[in-house]
């Protein structure tokens, strides 16, 4: 399975976003001067994540909707009132809410 391959369903959907977005963040950490530390620290935990989504490991699931419900979260409370950043956080809140949606959706089809 590739990276750039059309997803087939809504958790390969997930798992490429999550690696996407955790290669953004790591992208945004460098170009904004370094302002925000944690942001790196997301960015390879969701780039892990969407790693072990698109391996198949089915509680990786899990952990990734707790852990992308909460950065959606922090983003929005860091929300700076302009500049870069502010456009970076509102990426990764656009891209968490498609996540989660697509997660929630896999998740509630498996109940």
């Amino acid at each position: 399975m590739s990276l750039l391959s059309k997803p087939t369903s809504s958790l390969e959907l997930a798992g490429k976003l999550l690696v996407l977005s955790g290669i953004l963040h790591v992208v945004a950490f460098v170009i904004t001067g370094m302002t925000v530390p944690p942001m790196a620290a997301f960015g390879v935990v969701y780039a892990l994540l969407g790693l072990g989504i698109l391996r198949g490991w089915k509680i990786v699931t899990y952990i990734a909707f707790i852990f992308t419900l909460i950065g959606c979260v922090a983003a929005y409370i860091n929300l700076p009132p302009s500049g870069l950043l502010m456009w970076f956080i509102l990426l990764f809140m656009a891209m968490n809410v498609v996540i989660l949606i697509a997660l929630f959706l896999h998740l509630w089809k498996g109940r």
